[in-house]
């Protein structure tokens, strides 16, 4: 896609998973990822700022802290055989 004089190019790096995501809403509204920038950065020009809160949600919080708090817990390695295991799960 050639640009034309008054249009610039962008590049950016997001998460592969991220762009997977959003590549399906986009694809389920009909829309590129052109139009969602285009739609983005008009609203950012007629609104002098960013459109939308950019504070992390309550469960987005609510990880976060549990994270932080489970980060110092020793991890244990389980050592036992695959039969054992089955065993073990067999039982409940």
């Amino acid at each position: 896609m050639a640009t034309t004089i008054n249009e610039k190019r962008i590049q950016v790096k997001v998460d592969a998973d991220l762009k997977m995501d959003v590549d399906r809403v986009l694809d389920a509204l009909g829309l590129s990822q052109t139009t969602l920038i285009t739609a983005l950065y008009k609203r950012v020009a007629a609104s002098g700022g960013v459109p939308f809160d950019l504070q992390m949600t309550e469960r987005e919080r609510l990880t976060d802290r549990l994270l932080t708090a489970t980060s110092q817990l020793p991890v244990l390695d389980l050592t036992t055989d695959d039969k054992s295991l089955e065993a073990w799960f067999d039982e409940a």
